[in-house]
């Protein structure tokens, strides 16, 4: 690899101070901060994503959200919730 080329990729990479939010991140934020970068996760994620969602107000007051339609690869992460 050419210094040339190395420089480039190096002005493309954040700076070691981004990461410094991991020196206290908890087991969940370590869980969370690799699936988002996993390109299967990704693709679901999208695919769910783009299929829709509804939101419905309760009567009690609380906002059901969830997909139009059931999707097994959003589904397979967890993508598939209600709040």
């Amino acid at each position: 690899m050419s210094q040339a080329s190395i420089q480039a990729e190096s002005n493309r990479l954040p700076s070691l101070i981004a990461y410094n939010y991991l020196r206290t991140a908890t087991m969940p934020d370590w869980a969370w901060e690799c699936l988002r970068r996993n390109f299967d996760f990704q693709a679901g994620a999208r695919l769910g994503h783009r299929r829709g969602v509804t939101r419905v107000r309760l009567t009690a007051g609380p906002i059901l959200t969830r997909l139009r339609a059931r999707h097994a690869g959003a589904e397979a992460w967890g993508l598939a919730c209600f709040r």
